[in-house]
């Protein structure tokens, strides 16, 4: 439901087990007419960061990591499960190493793409100080797949990773090094090879998402506080990944319609008003773009323990650049508290 409202106050990884969402501003998206299961070559020279890979110990442990960006040859073709990646390398290190293994990791989410078995294979084995070294070994993604926004990385690991499987063929350096890779093959560049661009249409367009695509739970947290007393609650309500801004996202003029079904652990005596907030990097991160932000509600009121469905509609004041966020909050009031909201499915 809406109406209009007065002023409302607004107060690196573990060894291969570890690897939320930005757009590329585009309003012209690449969709590759190369079909899947497909393979992805990456030469390990190509890194975002460049040809030089520095180790460095992982959160306070003792095994060395150097990640390793590869997302901008990627994004506009993601990979899918059943997806090889064919990795070239040819390298210098500056120290022995017995082995370096190698984990494919969405960073955005921090899960691996690739079985914890495949992340436990040796890369290469046996290197020693100044003496190049080279091989090609191929990875099939098993994991969830990573979508247009996901930050992809291949990470690699010596020390007490492949230790763990046989330690005396692989026994601990204890440094850091530094390998410097020497380019062999192309990568692959799924911008380049797509073959197909989808353009956003003329005119001002309508968006109808339900939030659940993007956000199964939604938690309330206190807002603003004056001293020790809470005077509102607030919510970022993320809903960048939503299928309808797959390609393109919402410019001035264009209305976003939203809902959200669920169930509330706690009861909400509205009125809960929102806005329309751009929060990516490319936005600065803050940035508002609805016309009506802080003048409409979304419901008046919310039951504990009882299906409930919000809403909204709302033309937008300006470009969205990186994502969207609906950003909803309420005044606190006596026996308020935070929430948590999970969705029931249709």
């Amino acid at each position: 439901m809406k109406k209009n409202l007065g002023v409302l106050a607004l107060g690196l990884s573990l060894c291969a087990f570890l690897v939320g969402c930005a757009s590329t501003g585009k309003n012209e998206a690449f969709v590759s007419s190369v079909s899947h299961p497909r393979t992805y070559v990456i030469d390990l020279a190509d890194a975002k960061s460049g040809n030089v890979s520095k180790f460095k110990t992982l959160n306070d442990t003792a095994i060395y990591g150097s990640n390793n960006d590869f997302t901008d040859f990627l994004k506009f073709d993601p990979p899918q499960i059943g997806d090889t990646f064919e990795v070239h390398y040819k390298g210098v290190s500056d120290i022995d190493i017995p082995g370096i293994e190698l984990c494919i990791s969405n960073h955005s989410t921090w899960n691996n793409l690739i079985s914890q078995d495949q992340c436990e294979l040796a890369l290469a084995e046996d290197i020693k100080a100044g003496v190049p070294f080279e091989g090609v070994k191929t990875y099939t993604l098993d994991g969830s797949a990573p979508s247009a926004k996901s930050a992809v990385f291949f990470d690699l690991y010596y020390d007490n990773c492949l230790i763990k499987n046989d330690p005396a063929k692989y026994p601990v350096t204890g440094k850091a090094a530094k390998i410097t890779w020497e380019k062999t093959v192309e990568t692959t560049n799924t911008a380049l090879d797509a073959g197909e661009v989808v353009t956003r249409p003329e005119g001002e367009l309508t968006f109808d998402i339900n939030i659940a695509d993007a956000m199964k739970l939604i938690q309330w947290e206190v807002g603003d506080a004056d001293g020790n007393v809470v005077t509102n609650y607030k919510t970022f309500m993320n809903v960048t990944e939503c299928p309808q801004f797959k390609y393109y996202l919402p410019k001035k003029g264009d209305t976003v319609n939203f809902v959200f079904k669920g169930t509330s652990d706690a009861e909400i005596q509205g009125p809960i008003i929102y806005a329309l907030v751009d929060q990516s990097e490319a936005a600065g991160w803050w940035k508002e773009v609805g016309a009506d932000n802080w003048s409409m509600s979304i419901a008046d009121y919310v039951p504990a323990g009882e299906e409930f469905t919000i809403s909204g509609s709302m033309k937008l004041a300006s470009d969205c650049v990186g994502g969207l966020t609906v950003f909803a909050i309420y005044n606190a009031y006596e026996g308020a508290t935070g929430a948590l909201w999970k969705f029931v499915r249709e």
